[in-house]
C-alpha cells in the first residue's frame, strides 16, 4: 500500500488549533485535510504539469473568514491564522508549498 504520514503531534496541533482556541465565528475557520500522491500521481513527470512537488503525500488548506466590517473579529482570526501558522512551522519549517501571498509565512518571506 501507499503510505501517509504526518510529523509526530502534528495532529494534535491542528485538533486543539480547531477545537479548542479557533475564535467563535460560525463557519469562521475552514480546514481541510486530503490525501494526495500514490502511484498515479507518480507516473507523472515533473515538468509535465504546473504543480508539483509530484512527492508531497497530503495537502493541509486553511481559510480564516470573517465579515469586513468587524475589525474586533479581524484581529481574532489574524491571531489565530498566525498562532496555527506558527503551530505548524513546529513540524514543517519551510518543507510546505504555500499558495497564497502572506507577509506572516514563515518561508515565504
Amino acid at each position: 500500500g501507499y503510505e501517509w504520514l504526518a510529523p509526530e503531534g502534528m495532529l494534535d496541533e491542528v485538533l486543539d488549533s480547531m477545537f479548542r482556541t479557533a475564535p467563535e465565528q460560525e463557519y469562521g475557520v475552514m480546514l481541510e485535510w486530503y490525501f494526495t500522491g500514490g502511484p498515479k500521481v507518480d507516473e507523472i513527470h515533473r515538468s509535465a504539469t504546473a504543480y508539483g512537488p509530484r512527492e508531497a503525500k497530503w495537502v493541509l488548506h486553511y481559510k480564516h473568514q470573517w465579515e469586513p466590517s468587524d475589525a474586533a473579529m479581524m484581529d481574532k482570526m489574524m491571531t489565530h491564522h498566525v498562532a496555527l501558522s506558527k503551530a505548524l512551522d513546529r513540524h514543517l519549517l519551510c518543507t510546505n508549498f504555500y499558495n497564497y501571498v502572506d507577509n506572516d509565512m514563515s518561508c515565504a518571506a
